[in-house]
């Protein structure tokens, strides 16, 4: 494959310089947490870390040029094993079949070189012109890390992840905010003159339930959201129960 010249030096620093570095630095830090964990001490914080996603972003960045300079372009799709071997038939998005040769497959512990009869695999694949160079099946320990870290996820995003710690009093303030708008409107629709008995009834059922959910928002954010935002919250709380209970001790 001829490649220009600075597709040569970025791909040279990127093999010779930038990859390595980012390998003494991430062992630098792994030993610095290792030692921590052997000698039972606290650790500082790991400065190198913003480092090492600097060096990492500008690797990516250089990687992607190298690839567009070797007219590479990179598709996804599902990988189907059961013609394997000699075939693995991949399917891209928008359906386009092709079949790929074994020795496409990198010799990687991350990868999977041998499918198994079956289809279903997520991968990705290098296309130079109508030839595909490198055909990316992760292993089977690595599929199952993809399922399980898309379990939970809506819109692409991990629920249990998003609502927790600080940003639940933010998610629950603004559920305090909606939820006072729509009782505020039940409210004016209930003492309207030209509001139906029907919708009068219906209304009068959510205002109680939206005033029920406003008491239940508030006591949670008093009583758990807070804890991540205010130190002294736990000996708030134990003053609240001991005085709810009638237990004068301190």
């Amino acid at each position: 494959i001829m490649m220009s010249d600075e597709v040569f030096r970025k791909l040279a620093h990127a093999c010779l310089v930038r990859i390595p570095n980012i390998e003494a630095a991430a062992e630098r830090e792994l030993n610095k947490v290792l030692m921590a964990l052997k000698s039972n001490d606290d650790f500082a914080r790991l400065d190198g870390l913003e480092q090492i996603r600097n060096d990492v972003e500008i690797l990516t960045y250089d990687l992607k040029k190298i690839r567009k300079g070797f007219r590479l372009s990179r598709h996804h799709g599902h990988a189907d094993g059961r013609y394997f071997p000699p075939d693995i038939l991949c399917k891209s998005l928008f359906r386009r079949k092709r079949f790929v040769k074994e020795y496409t497959l990198p010799g990687c512990w991350l990868t999977n070189s041998f499918p198994s009869n079956r289809n279903g695999y997520a991968s990705s694949w290098d296309l130079q012109n109508t030839t595909v160079t490198n055909l990316i099946i992760p292993s089977e320990g690595v599929n199952s890390l993809m399922e399980d870290l898309k379990k939970g996820k809506f819109f692409g995003f991990k629920v249990s992840f998003i609502y927790s710690g600080r940003t639940m009093i933010l998610w629950d303030g603004a559920a305090f905010f909606v939820n006072g708008i729509l009782l505020a409107i039940c409210e004016i629709l209930k003492d309207s003159t030209t509001t139906s008995a029907g919708v009068k009834g219906v209304c009068s059922v959510f205002i109680y339930i939206l005033g029920a959910l406003v008491v239940t928002l508030i006591g949670k954010v008093v009583l758990h959201d807070l804890a991540h935002w205010v130190p002294w919250h736990q000996r708030f709380v134990k003053y609240i129960k001991r005085t709810f209970s009638g237990d004068k001790e301190s």
